[in-house]
């Protein structure tokens, strides 16, 4: 038996940095999932033995998130001392601030979780793993604070993206540590939290705004001029998401997201059309 987890990415609309708390940054962020994903299929083994594939990622098993997520769930469930085999078929960009290594977290125990018949619930190894992992897990729409392991969920509202990953991805450590050396920049998620309760889509565009973007500019510059080209197509709003490198419009509507990926798509081949999510992940049994 098999059983495969899709664990669909997150957009942060909104990412303010508060300040440091603990030695963590303290955010407030408007996410929602989209139907970008990551496939996590598991199988038992017989000779105690994680066996990770994960084609695209350039490091050690033993480094990858949904490696050590095993080894997690191997600690807290002894009836999985068997092994197991683990795939991962990733859709989410990598090192793209839309949550994929936690994506992998969650979809490993999710799916170690239903193949090994564990009636106990894996989120608390999932939060000890990953600070958004509580969001990933349930997805669909919310409002995340504290280091992001906070959520508040919130009504699904469907909106319209084009994503454009950059080649180059952000280091989130040298990203934080260049905000922290900027001026505080305005808040803006209860602006948008209160634009997305009334329905009112263009203002809650108005609210889009990451406070990351300008330090992950500095640090990998075809961020900026990714957010021009995408600012010509007219988007309701341009932005990027997590600490980068993804950067993605909001299109009132499916046609107007198709308009712009036709526009986008000799600058920016990889360019791809994403619609909001009310769920952020399914669990099946293959045979």
């Amino acid at each position: 038996m098999k059983i495969r987890t899709t664990v669909y990415g997150k957009l942060n609309l909104t990412l303010d940095v508060l300040g440091k708390s603990g030695g963590y940054h303290e955010l407030s962020s408007l996410c929602t999932s989209v139907d970008v994903c990551d496939e996590i299929t598991v199988q038992k083994r017989t000779d105690g033995a994680i066996v990770l594939s994960c084609p695209g990622v350039d490091c050690l098993p033993q480094e990858n998130n949904a490696y050590r997520a095993a080894q997690a769930f191997i600690a807290a469930f002894p009836i999985a001392q068997t092994g197991v085999t683990i795939t991962v078929k990733k859709g989410i960009p990598v090192g793209g601030g839309m949550g994929g290594s936690s994506a992998d977290v969650v979809g490993t125990l999710l799916s170690m979780q239903r193949l090994f018949g564990v009636e106990q619930s894996v989120t608390p190894l999932i939060n000890s793993l990953t600070s958004d992992g509580a969001f990933m897990e349930r997805g669909g729409t919310g409002v995340l604070a504290g280091r992001g392991e906070k959520v508040q969920f919130l009504p699904h509202v469907p909106l319209f993206f084009v994503l454009v990953p950059q080649q180059e991805g952000v280091s989130a450590r040298e990203c934080f540590a260049l905000c922290d050396q900027t001026p505080p920049q305005p808040s803006t998620t209860n602006q948008a939290v209160a634009a997305l309760l009334s329905g009112d889509v263009a203002a809650l565009s108005l609210a889009v705004k990451n406070h990351l973007t300008p330090a992950a500019s500095l640090l990998v510059p075809s961020i900026k001029a990714a957010l021009s080209v995408i600012e010509k197509t007219q988007p309701l709003a341009a932005s990027m998401t997590g600490s980068g490198s993804v950067t993605f419009g909001v299109y009132e509507t499916l046609f107007n997201a198709q308009a712009a990926l036709k526009a986008l798509k000799t600058a920016y081949p990889a360019a791809q059309i994403a619609t909001s999510l009310p769920c952020g992940t399914t669990v099946e049994e293959l045979s």
